[in-house]
């Protein structure tokens, strides 16, 4: 999987998420592969927490993900974990 636009890029738990289901596994059989909830399967699935690169590559490993997806994805999970948010509300 070369580079991608960073913004077109799915987000990773999109990518994960359809990596699971196309091994077809439960997030509860994932979870317990890896060491996980499936409650954390599936906030890092929805988006609602950042998952880590080392849980990235975790995942990823046990989802059978080649070495250039995984790489890739570890990368932009590291790289959204430095991203900045602005909590300012917007000018209505």
């Amino acid at each position: 999987m070369g580079q991608t636009d960073p913004a077109n890029a799915e987000p990773v738990g999109v990518v994960l998420g359809r990596l699971r289901r196309s091994a077809r596994l439960t997030g509860w059989h994932l979870g317990r592969m890896v060491g996980m909830s499936q409650a954390k399967i599936s906030r890092i699935e929805t988006g609602q927490v950042s998952a880590s690169p080392a849980d990235v590559a975790r995942l990823g490993r046990a989802l059978g993900a080649g070495a250039d997806v995984i790489e890739d994805l570890a990368a932009r999970a590291e790289r959204s974990q430095y991203r900045m948010t602005d909590w300012r509300q917007s000018p209505v």
